[in-house]
């Protein structure tokens, strides 16, 4: 079942799904109904999604609906977001999504701009490397939980971004 959800606040682009999560490999992931794929259109579309649930803890997580080979979208949710509205694979969900304005740009966290801004040519470095690159320099600056470690994830980071554009293995 999908709806608007045009709730005040919300945005009239945000579309509210329910689904059964199902394991593709490691991952887990939903397969977003007809109607709502065809609302944001077709190819790799970021979006922002919740999980609506009493026991959902989390907000918002960025991902990307990604097109099936059927037309369509599957929807891949994070290890972060099912944990925290204690969610796996076989389990009925309630998902809101909405279009990811930012078009899947991380939100960079204030200290690592701080020390790239004092590296001539940081933020440029930074800023070349594609939003899934960026995602991932995020997450490595953010999972931390004390001061102390961000602080050396931030510097282990920066000598990352200087030393440029990371290597893909060939499969």
């Amino acid at each position: 079942m999908a709806s608007d959800d045009g709730g005040a606040g919300s945005g009239s682009d945000a579309r509210r799904f329910e689904a059964v999560v199902y394991k593709v490999g490691q991952l887990r992931c939903v397969d977003v109904p007809a109607e709502v794929s065809a609302a944001f259109g077709d190819g790799r579309i970021a979006v922002r999604v919740s999980v609506e649930s009493p026991f959902a803890e989390g907000g918002e997580e960025q991902t990307s609906l990604v097109p099936t080979k059927k037309g369509g979208h599957r929807l891949f949710l994070a290890a972060g977001l099912r944990k925290s509205a204690g969610i796996d694979a076989g389990d009925p969900v309630t998902l809101r999504l909405r279009p990811d304005a930012r078009g899947g740009e991380p939100d960079l966290p204030p200290e690592l701009v701080a020390a790239l801004a004092v590296v001539p040519g940081g933020m440029e470095e930074l800023l070349s490397r594609s939003p899934a690159d960026r995602r991932q320099l995020v997450h490595f600056v953010q999972q931390p939980k004390s001061r102390d470690a961000r602080r050396s994830r931030v510097a282990q980071a920066v000598k990352m971004v200087m030393r440029g554009k990371p290597k893909r293995k060939k499969r």
